[in-house]
């Protein structure tokens, strides 16, 4: 054996004894006056295992242990992070844990979370847009029913034929203004949004908050006066394929697409049943049918004055008749009072 060769054996011993002892790279190299490279060289031959310096140690895992945890604190999974440093799932979660990051600071939660806020932020954005107010008083309005209540008077305005140019903000603000909204409805003691004089569209300036029971009232006196040209026949729904009603009485007879349709359907149902006649068929005369003991008869009213009852329609008329034209008499001779005394 050359002397080279029994120097490069014992150095070697030597080498291993100062690893066994937990020497680093750079205290071998020290020792022996060589290159950390040659002492790495050598420990890779031999596999034998090199004790790192402290300092070194910890800058380099505290380095990497804070870029896993930026990362996953930008939503990175585990898993990816994993992938990029060939460690496993598991050790990336030791290591996080050792830095004091939780599950819910990273990884899928803070994608989540991400998620959440832009659809939060996107269903803000529509509820502004669409109603002008908050998403969170949007969702109390329509739990209260007054979202579909707003959508109901406006689909009964198109129904009509009414023009609509109310947004939700300004129906929702005249009633807040009102501070009726919580009586709205129909029958005595509610209120309803309606026009100045039941006339014009919705719009603001020409709607405002009334009793139910003074609307109907104003509904009224539009026809006060007025005679219908066709009794028993309405259009409820203008627009519509079948737009007219009719009616006899209290009994409904459906719906047609014109207004002579209607009115045909009520001349054939009068023809059919003539005893549904009654006072409001305009036929001058309310036929009382029997009943408990009292015979059939034939009742005559003009305005609110009671004329009599009779036994037959033609009685009837007759008495009608004779009353309106000693009522006309009575009032030609009124008029002519002031001419005689002059």
């Amino acid at each position: 054996m050359t002397g080279r060769r029994q120097e490069t054996l014992a150095r070697d011993a030597r080498m291993s004894e100062m690893a066994e002892r937990g020497m680093t790279a750079l205290e071998i190299a020290g020792a022996e006056n060589v290159s950390r490279c040659t002492v790495y060289n050598w420990a890779r031959e031999c596999g034998k295992a090199l004790q790192k310096h402290p300092s070194q140690t910890s800058n380099a895992s505290n380095l990497r242990a804070e870029k896993m945890a930026s990362m996953y604190r930008q939503g990175v999974t585990l898993q990816k992070i994993a992938d990029q440093h060939d460690i496993t799932r598991e050790r990336v979660r030791q290591i996080l844990k050792s830095v004091g990051i939780t599950a819910q600071e990273g990884g899928a939660s803070v994608v989540s979370a991400a998620k959440s806020a832009a659809r939060a932020q996107a269903r803000e954005a529509k509820s502004m847009a669409k109603y002008g107010l908050p998403s969170a008083v949007v969702q109390q309005l329509r739990k209260d029913g007054v979202l579909s209540a707003y959508r109901s008077q406006r689909a009964h305005a198109a129904i009509r034929a009414i023009e609509w140019n109310l947004t939700f903000q300004q129906w929702f603000a005249i009633w807040q203004s009102s501070g009726k909204l919580h009586l709205r409805g129909r029958g005595k003691g509610k209120y309803v949004m309606s026009r100045v004089s039941d006339s014009g569209c919705y719009e603001l300036g020409n709607v405002h908050i009334q009793l139910a029971t003074e609307n109907s009232r104003e509904a009224v006196r539009v026809w006060m006066g007025k005679t219908k040209p066709n009794k028993g026949v309405y259009c409820l729904y203008p627009g519509r394929e079948l737009a007219w009603f009719a009616r006899a009485g209290k009994k409904p007879l459906g719906f047609f697409a014109t207004e002579a349709e209607a009115v045909a359907a009520r001349v054939a149902f009068f023809q059919t049943n003539p005893g549904a006649l009654t006072r409001s068929t305009g036929c001058g005369y309310a036929h009382i049918k029997a009943q408990k003991g009292r015979s059939e008869r034939f009742q005559v009213m003009v305005g609110k004055k009671y004329v009599g009852s009779y036994t037959t329609p033609e009685a009837a008329l007759a008495a009608r008749a004779a009353y309106l034209e000693a009522f006309a008499q009575q009032g030609a001779a009124v008029e002519a009072k002031p001419t005689q005394a002059a």
